[in-house]
């Protein structure tokens, strides 16, 4: 009998995606919160890129796959050559394009491996055709990031609902805490003056976060209230996008915001800019989560967010945030320029924030779900080949 009966599990990630991001994160945090569970586990991934370097300096085997100069057959077959070698419980990858290799290994090659799927993001895509039929149909269980995406999938993709499960991302709370240290530290090295209330945002500079939308907020706030604000903008371009963060930065200095508006580039310490802030916004278009939002929120903020994609199942509109149509100026004025008037409002949201990720978006409890999901493949596989075998 498999070892997972005793606990611990032989479990291969795969994510081939050349980038570095949050989807890329949060496949090498899984992977080595795994292994720190006590299980045996191996990151597949393309060589030399930053998921292949982080996954190392977490002490995780990596094994290289999906090489961009390889052909296609050619990583089929070293996948197959590489499972012929010992004995998997769980195959669980994080891009659906990983599939074209991992599925045609496993049948050609027979083995019965239960294989579970993340999806990330939404596809605005139809996933319906023979060959995708194909594929999804050897994937045991879709894990969707958020009820959002859940729903895309069973629009787009070729699987019954028996087979999507809804998993919410978590956060360790231990590194978000309460206790607001280095807050007076943060504003000194931003000259930032004391007395301001600072709201904050996290995230790429790109179209979809909404910075154009925030800049013209801004300024309609500063215009409509005599309270001492500033903004602080944490993040940086997005490869390929520098024109666009031009493009912002141009725009800040044409509604004169330089005095009030500080750009901090790309950060790794984004914890600790948040304890310089008030409130935390989030004016994106399309959201197919927000692991910011569960750190702001852990940090005790209340927030301002467009109500799309993922982001009302994280904010409970008028309990721990207020929710704004996407792309609409005004309203994240009107909602920022409430909480810039109600301290208690701002201090009982922050309360409630904190306490809904406490209840619901703690990274260990995602852990516990994630090891009895795989468990229940492991064991529906079991129970199918005896089946096989009797029929």
């Amino acid at each position: 009998m498999n070892d997972f009966c005793r606990g611990a599990m032989r479990i291969i990630q795969t994510c081939g995606s050349p980038s570095w991001g949050g989807l890329e994160m949060e496949a090498v945090k899984i992977a080595d919160a795994l292994q720190n569970r006590g299980h045996q586990v191996v990151l597949m991934c393309q060589p030399e890129t930053q998921i292949a370097r982080e996954a190392q300096a977490h002490s995780l085997e990596v094994v290289p796959l999906f090489r961009k100069d390889a052909q296609l057959l050619t990583s089929i077959r070293q996948l197959r050559q590489f499972l012929n070698k010992g004995e998997w419980d769980i195959i669980h990858a994080h891009l659906s394009h990983d599939l074209s290799t991992i599925v045609p290994a496993l049948r050609w090659g027979r083995f019965s491996t239960p294989l579970i799927l993340t999806r990330h993001m939404a596809s605005g895509v139809s996933k319906r055709d023979p060959i995708h039929r194909w594929l999804y149909s050897r994937v045991n269980r879709i894990l969707a990031i958020s009820h959002f995406i859940r729903e895309n999938v069973l629009r787009t993709c070729p699987v019954e609902a028996s087979r999507v499960t809804t998993l919410w991302n978590g956060i360790e709370l231990n590194k978000y805490p309460l206790e607001r240290n280095h807050r007076a530290d943060v504003r000194r090295e931003f000259n930032i003056p004391q007395d301001r209330l600072v709201i904050g945002m996290v995230g790429r500079i790109t179209p979809k976060k909404g910075h154009r939308e925030l800049l013209k907020a801004a300024r309609i706030l500063i215009n409509a209230t005599d309270i001492p604000v500033h903004f602080l903008i944490v993040g940086g371009a997005s490869f390929g996008e520098e024109a666009y963060e031009r493009e912002v930065h141009a725009l800040a200095k044409e509604l004169s915001l330089d005095e009030c508006l500080t750009f901090t580039g790309f950060r790794e310490d984004v914890t600790h800019l948040m304890q310089a802030m008030d409130i935390f916004v989030f004016p994106s278009y399309k959201e197919s989560f927000g692991v910011t939002l569960l750190e702001a929120m852990a940090m005790q903020l209340p927030v301002v967010a467009s109500s799309t994609g993922a982001v009302p199942e994280i904010v409970v509109d008028r309990e721990t945030g207020i929710l704004i149509p996407p792309g609409d100026e005004d309203a994240l004025a009107g909602g920022l320029l409430e909480l810039l008037r109600e301290p208690d409002l701002r201090q009982q949201m922050g309360i409630r924030g904190r306490l809904r990720v406490e209840q619901f978006f703690q990274f260990e409890g995602f852990l516990e779900n994630l090891e009895v999901i795989y468990q229940q493949c492991m064991e529906d596989t079991l129970l199918n080949s005896g089946k096989s075998k009797t029929n």
